[in-house]
């Protein structure tokens, strides 16, 4: 028992002083001590286990308050590469990230039509193309992530359906693990997003404690952090604000319930809708429709300000029963433009009640296209250090 307790007194000292580098490296030994609280003997015992490991390094010389000049350390971005696919949208984006989480190289794999074991198919290429590109950069792949739409369980990490996508009771990881030979973390799309905004976003930079994250995308969907950690429910199926039903008797939803706010939030919809009113075949893309609200097309305007209004309802309704510190929202239908954003804060303001509003920051998110990138390599390091016998924890 003795040994169990020192292992996990050993791997959350670990996960402190990973995680003060990474967020204020450069930094020296001394300040690293002085920030955790841990010991200098501890400090430095855990810290050479990380550089030797490739995770760190030494970058220079802090100046002298007097003796010998400390040395700095910081997260080595060349330790190691995490190749992460986002499936939120209608294309597969692929990107290479370091291990400072910034993307190195980025595709686009077209998915439109495709879905089930078509779009597992197009995966794996996706996959493959970006794994060949950092065997021919010599680059050491720690491992691959996936953020994906759709229903987790979290105690298999199966997705249990992603009806967007034609995936049911599907084990991603398992299988892409045996196609790859890499360690593979799958996240829902917009956990994934959450986690990455609050960890390198702007949250972490206002170091709020609790935020909603809403992401409009092929469907709608939420992430939260409670107390800075990603809550995800008992199940790990959390966040699914896409299928509040708002109309009873509305459109038919692809979960098989009428009136989900994804059928008139989500960009199928918002096109649908600008499509109907305008009696077209096809608007084209929700970049097309943000452009043309822009541009002062005014039908343009009313399809994304109408849903733009309904979302901040759904959103504010939110804030009064988790009394969050913050509430961001991405995807291209609000990140592009700014009619719905204008229209989410006139919705939300309608419901939210007297003094919930006191220091609540509602914006945009700051990393528009990187978000779930972030957030499923971050997670995949989690993964990866575990093997290390390390362990970087969901708190944060």
């Amino acid at each position: 028992m003795e040994a169990a307790n020192n292992m996990v007194l050993r791997d959350l000292n670990m996960n402190s002083i990973f995680q003060t580098i990474q967020h204020r490296g450069p930094i020296s030994r001394v300040e690293i001590s002085e920030q955790t609280g841990l010991a200098a003997s501890t400090v430095s015992v855990l810290t050479s286990e990380l550089q030797g490991s490739g995770f760190i390094r030494e970058s220079g010389y802090a100046t002298s308050t007097g003796g010998r000049r400390p040395i700095l350390l910081e997260v080595n971005p060349e330790g190691g590469h995490f190749i992460c696919a986002d499936l939120t949208g209608s294309q597969i984006t692929v990107g290479v990230l370091d291990l400072s989480f910034q993307v190195l190289r980025e595709w686009s794999f077209e998915k439109t039509r495709v879905s089930g074991e078509d779009l597992y198919r197009e995966l794996i290429k996706a996959l493959s193309s970006a794994l060949s590109w950092c065997e021919q950069n010599s680059f050491k792949t720690l491992g691959i992530g996936v953020a994906t739409p759709g229903l987790m369980d979290l105690g298999t990490g199966k997705i249990v359906e992603a009806s967007n996508l034609g995936w049911r009771d599907l084990d991603l990881g398992k299988l892409l693990e045996q196609e790859f030979h890499l360690s593979v973390t799958v996240e829902n799309d917009t956990n994934a997003a959450a986690y990455g905004e609050f960890l390198y976003g702007s949250e972490h930079t206002d170091h709020a404690r609790n935020m909603l994250y809403i992401a409009v995308g092929t469907g709608v969907g939420a992430g939260m952090i409670i107390e800075r950690e990603l809550y995800k429910g008992s199940l790990g199926m959390a966040g699914e604000i896409g299928h509040i039903v708002i109309q009873e008797s509305g459109h038919m939803c692809t979960c098989g319930k009428r009136g989900c706010l994804e059928t008139v939030v989500s960009e199928p919809a918002l096109l649908r809708e600008y499509n109907r009113k305008m009696n077209a075949s096809s608007m084209g893309s929700i970049q097309n429709l943000v452009e043309q609200s822009e541009a002062g097309d005014v039908l343009a305007r009313d399809v994304l300000f109408n849903a733009g209004h309904i979302l901040g309802v759904v959103a504010g309704n939110h804030v009064n029963v988790l009394n969050v510190d913050s509430v961001v929202f991405g995807g291209d239908a609000i990140t592009r433009g700014h009619v719905m954003f204008a229209a989410i804060i006139e919705g939300l303001h309608e419901v939210l009640l007297p003094g919930f509003e006191k220091n609540l920051k509602i914006r945009v998110s700051s990393l528009p296209l990187t978000a779930g990138y972030v957030g499923v390599a971050y997670s995949s390091l989690t993964s990866v250090l575990n093997k290390y016998g390390f362990q970087v924890p969901a708190k944060i």
